[in-house]
C-alpha cells in the first residue's frame, strides 16, 4: 500500500531496531531485487533477499563479504551493470565518541556475481571525505562523478 511504511519480520543481526545487534546504515536496492545493507561505521555488510513472492516483509538476511575499508558519509550508487561502488567517506578507530574522524581516499567495487570487493583507484585529492556523487548511465555504461570534501 503507497504511503505506509510496515516493519520488517526480521532486523540484519537481531536486537531491538539495531541495538545490541547490527545498527543498520547505508542501504541499496541492487539490480536483482536484493538488498544489501551496511552496519554503521563498520566493513559488515547483510543482504535481504525477497521471499518467493517477492515480499521483502518476509525476506531473509544473509551476511556478505565485507568491504575492505569501515567508512561512515560515503559516496555510494549502483552502476547500471548491477556492481556497487563506494567512495570516500570517514573512518575512525571504531567510530568512538571523540575519536578524530578521518577522511578516507579509498575506493571499493562490489561485484555480487562473484561477491568481491575490489580497490579502486581514486582521483588523487589526497581526500575523498565525506563526499557527495550522483551516477550518469548511458547504454550500459555507468560513471560515479564525486565532489572533494571541503
Amino acid at each position: 500500500m503507497p504511503g505506509t511504511w510496515q516493519q520488517l519480520r526480521d532486523s540484519p543481526g537481531g536486537g531491538v531496531l539495531g541495538y545490541f545487534g547490527f545498527a543498520a546504515s547505508t542501504m541499496l536496492l541492487l539490480t536483482d531485487g536484493t538488498i544489501i545493507c551496511q552496519r554503521e561505521g563498520s566493513t559488515e555488510w547483510k543482504r535481504l533477499v525477497p521471499d518467493r513472492r517477492g515480499s521483502y516483509l518476509n525476506g531473509t538476511w544473509h551476511d556478505m563479504p565485507r568491504c575492505n575499508n569501515a567508512r561512515m558519509y560515503y559516496a555510494s550508487a549502483v552502476l547500471a551493470d548491477g556492481r556497487v561502488i563506494l567512495a570516500g567517506g570517514e573512518s575512525s578507530e571504531g567510530f568512538l565518541p571523540g575519536a578524530a574522524q578521518v577522511e578516507q581516499d579509498t575506493v571499493e567495487i562490489f561485484d555480487p556475481v562473484s561477491g568481491n570487493w575490489e580497490p579502486k583507484s581514486t582521483p588523487g585529492w589526497g581526500s575523498l571525505g565525506d563526499a557527495p556523487a550522483w551516477t550518469r548511465v548511458e547504454s550500459s555504461q555507468s560513471t560515479l562523478s564525486c565532489s572533494r570534501a571541503s
